[in-house]
């Protein structure tokens, strides 16, 4: 008798039937695999097999340099948050120097790093905060210069980026290292460069003036940014994570 068990008769199939229903398992399997990443960091696997309820967002990894996506922008607002603590805590972002520029800065490092870990608009978004708040807490009259205080900035995340991108795929320790030595050499450059512009300095007077403190800032950035994208980029990869002390599919979350 053509009848399964529960009690449903059997449906002849058709050579042209089966192959149709082929195709569409075949499509079905292609377009799963474009939605449902099957490895091991990424996967959804329990007991019950893959959970297809939700479909899984695109890393910001594998999106475009020039893409804002959800994940860089969390990174911005990090960052902006940091270089406003830097900026206003006395000594921190803007360490007082007895020259003419007046201080050394670590206020770069959260713009550099932006670039470094989140692309050119993350970076510029950071540059920009860091040119706002150096801006309003100026106590002379040149950093009082949008053109001084904030336009160069822009620039610091965008020539960390590009010298990242470039270097990452032959050491990216080097490549972190290469884009916090250029992204502090930029602001230096920049900034003074404006300052020549603008007439509120002579080249012969600004440069000597400023170089070794120059070349210490790029160091210490380089040194800095190595140390801060390791971090980064370990946690992304949940290298670091909390031991599960339930099966997985008694977890709440």
């Amino acid at each position: 008798m053509n009848v399964l068990l529960t009690g449903y008769p059997l449906r002849p199939y058709t050579l042209g039937t089966l192959q149709r229903r082929l195709r569409c398992l075949t499509n079905l399997y292609e377009f799963s695999s474009e939605i449902l990443p099957l490895n091991e960091h990424n996967s959804f696997r329990h007991k019950g097999g893959y959970d297809l309820s939700k479909p899984i967002a695109r890393s910001s990894s594998t999106a475009g340099p020039w893409t804002l996506t959800t994940e860089r922008i969390a990174i911005a607002g990090v960052l902006a948050a940091i270089t406003i603590i830097l900026g206003v805590i006395p000594g921190l972002g803007f360490i007082p120097l007895p020259n003419a520029i007046g201080n050394a800065t670590t206020e770069h490092i959260p713009t550099i790093l932006g670039g470094v870990i989140a692309g050119p608009i993350v970076g510029i978004i950071s540059g920009l905060i860091f040119g706002i708040v150096s801006f309003f807490r100026a106590t002379n009259v040149f950093f009082k210069d949008p053109t001084v205080a904030i336009l160069p900035r822009l620039f610091i995340g965008l020539t960390a980026w590009a010298t990242f991108a470039a270097l990452r795929r032959t050491n990216r320790d080097l490549a972190a290292a290469a884009a916090g030595f250029v992204g502090s050499a930029t602001n230096t450059i920049l900034v003074v460069s404006a300052l020549i512009i603008r007439g509120y300095f002579p080249a012969q007077v600004i440069i000597p003036l400023v170089l070794v403190q120059s070349i210490f800032e790029a160091v210490i950035a380089a040194i800095l940014i190595v140390i801060l994208a390791r971090v980064f980029y370990i946690i992304e990869a949940r290298v670091v994570r909390a031991p599960d002390t339930k099966p997985r599919n008694e977890l709440p979350y």
